[in-house]
């Protein structure tokens, strides 16, 4: 687990300092060597989400948490593609598991995820 924490720490951190160019070719790299690599997927759900690709960021994202359901903030990128493709249901649901589990996780990012997340269930609630 503190692997993936410090891959996905690095990819982000990639994400702000470098753009969404080498963000994807970190996680063409990483895939390259590792199909199911977590945070190769995570990454590359990133890149494509940020070059508004969002079938194929959907699809990287969903293979990173059937692996490692745990990562609250890739649940938090898939709750907002569900939302986007009014897909209500399935947004529901993530937003549940970025609660579930991102509840143990004392950080800063971890309590912002949670407040999002409340604020989109309630508002998906009152919706349907």
């Amino acid at each position: 687990m503190k692997k993936i924490v410090i891959g996905l720490f690095l990819v982000c951190s990639a994400i702000l300092w470098t753009g969404a160019e080498s963000v994807r070719e970190r996680a063409e790299r990483l895939l390259q060597q590792d199909a199911n690599s977590v945070s190769g997927n995570i990454a590359m759900g990133i890149a494509l989400l940020d070059e508004g690709k969002i079938e194929p960021a959907q699809f990287y994202l969903e293979k990173a948490v059937t692996r490692r359901p745990e990562i609250s903030f890739a649940w938090y990128l898939l709750a907002l593609i569900y939302e986007k493709k009014n897909e209500n249901t399935l947004a529901i649901n993530a937003w549940e598991n970025v609660l579930r589990y991102s509840a143990s996780d004392s950080h800063r990012q971890a309590e912002n995820l949670r407040t999002i997340a409340e604020k989109h269930l309630k508002w998906l609630k009152e919706k349907l």
